[in-house]
């Protein structure tokens, strides 16, 4: 299991106008640089069924955590690369990732929605077996209840700081009889920026900002998705 250190990660959310000042804040007032190709990420988020993760959330709850499945490529023309089970949890305005690299690459696709989570549990069964292997588990009783798909720039500066932009973000409501790339689509028409930095470079990023003139927010693709659905209440 990968482990992560605590980072901050600020989120700004943009129309077509609001992108391009921060483009231009990106390109004349800072060192930041293409890190790495755009690439097609895809998330599906894992919840129970009364949907603690959101519960949690919307009550402001300090130290909690999504479960959710990583990939990257076009799902819809069966490309997949890089599967993994990952926790992103917070604690405050702090957060980090676990990942797990799953040898389900060639099932994934075709298995149907109801059976993804007992796909996920048995493949994990042979780590459990390891006495590195977290408490921090895949449950069972965990659904599959949204599928997130965007492109992402990456962009990292001199000092190690990264930005990534998403832009085309999808949500997906999967349907259990469908597979992963089945189920109703909303498009969400706003670009997302974000800023990841280490705790030691806070003075660093606050005075990097100035110029931008823009003020992050607290933001979640997980509700945005599940709000365009009527599954919770997220502005």
């Amino acid at each position: 299991m990968s482990q992560h250190v605590d980072r901050y990660e600020l989120k700004f959310i943009f129309d077509e106008a609001k992108l391009s000042q921060a483009m231009h804040w990106l390109h004349a007032h800072t060192s930041f640089r293409y890190s790495f190709p755009i690439r097609k990420v895809n998330s599906l988020y894992f919840d129970d069924i009364s949907y603690q993760s959101v519960r949690d959330n919307l009550a402001g709850i300090a130290h909690r955590k999504k479960t959710r499945l990583r990939w990257y490529g076009d799902t819809s023309s069966g490309e997949i690369d890089g599967l993994v089970l990952e926790f992103k949890i917070k604690n405050g305005r702090l957060g980090h990732k676990k990942t797990l690299p799953l040898n389900i690459t060639d099932k994934f696709l075709a298995t149907k929605v109801a059976d993804i989570s007992r796909l996920v549990e048995s493949s994990l069964s042979s780590v459990r077996s390891e006495a590195k292997y977290s408490p921090l588990v895949f449950k069972d009783y965990l659904i599959p209840t949204l599928l997130v798909e965007y492109a992402r720039e990456y962009y990292e500066d001199n000092h190690g700081v990264r930005i990534t932009i998403d832009s085309t973000i999808t949500f997906r409501s999967p349907i259990a009889s469908a597979n992963v790339s089945g189920g109703l689509l909303s498009a969400y028409p706003h670009y997302i920026m974000e800023i990841k930095f280490p705790i030691e470079m806070k003075a660093y990023v606050s005075e990097l900002l100035r110029p931008l003139h823009f003020t992050p927010k607290r933001h979640s693709k997980y509700l945005a998705g599940l709000s365009c659905f009527g599954i919770a209440n997220y502005i």
